[in-house]
């Protein structure tokens, strides 16, 4: 899997590409119990500086905020 792709982040550019790395294994523990996503390794968080934005590879509508101290 790659670590970095583009994708459009609704939050900081909506319907603009913007680079989204891999979760961390931090990052995937706090959205398995804090979410209802079971399978985290289609994830990917927003790498734009100050986005807490995650969001999965197929679904630009679904995403997660993750909390200063995870992201």
């Amino acid at each position: 899997m790659p670590k970095s792709i583009n994708l459009p982040c609704k939050t900081c550019r909506p319907h603009r590409s913007r680079p989204h790395t891999s979760l961390t294994a931090e990052q995937k523990d706090w959205l398995r119990k804090n979410t209802d996503v079971k399978y985290t390794d289609d994830w990917w968080k927003c790498a734009e500086t100050g986005c807490l934005t995650a969001r999965p590879y197929a679904s630009e509508g679904k995403s997660v905020q993750f909390p200063p101290d995870i992201a």
